[in-house]
């Protein structure tokens, strides 16, 4: 299975993103940033690359974050 990681600029942009996907019954595993990702938060989101595009509408217009490939 392919996963992408969600990359956040605070702790907080982290955890309300972990609030409203888990409401939209997004399967996610908040897991740490390898170092070389980080910005301020050592803490990101593993999505399913079928999730991808729910993900991207749930969080639309509310959060900014980086997707990398995991």
């Amino acid at each position: 299975m392919k996963y992408k990681l969600l990359a956040f600029d605070s702790n907080y942009d982290s955890l309300l993103a972990e609030d409203l996907l888990t409401k939209k019954g997004i399967d996610i595993d908040p897991i740490p940033i390898p170092r070389n990702l980080r910005k301020d938060c050592n803490l990101g989101l593993k999505i399913k690359v079928e999730d991808l595009n729910r993900v991207k509408s749930a969080l639309a217009g509310k959060i900014q974050y980086d997707i990398y490939d995991y």
